[in-house]
């Protein structure tokens, strides 16, 4: 995992913290038309077909 990577997640982990930065930084009329109450964390984490273990960005 990268330096930087924890942090990122903990923060993106926040709903609050991602609509204010869409609504802030994102430029479009579709952004306000988003059900921003509805914002989950999805898991990072899934195995492989050989079994192995992989970890994706937070979704």
């Amino acid at each position: 995992m990268g330096e930087h990577d924890t942090a990122y997640k903990f923060l993106f982990s926040h709903r609050a913290l991602m609509r204010d930065l869409l609504l802030g930084f994102m430029e479009g009329d579709w952004v306000r038309e988003l059900d921003l109450d509805s914002l989950e964390k999805v898991s990072d984490g899934y195995a492989t077909g050989d079994l192995l273990s992989r970890h994706n960005d937070a979704l």
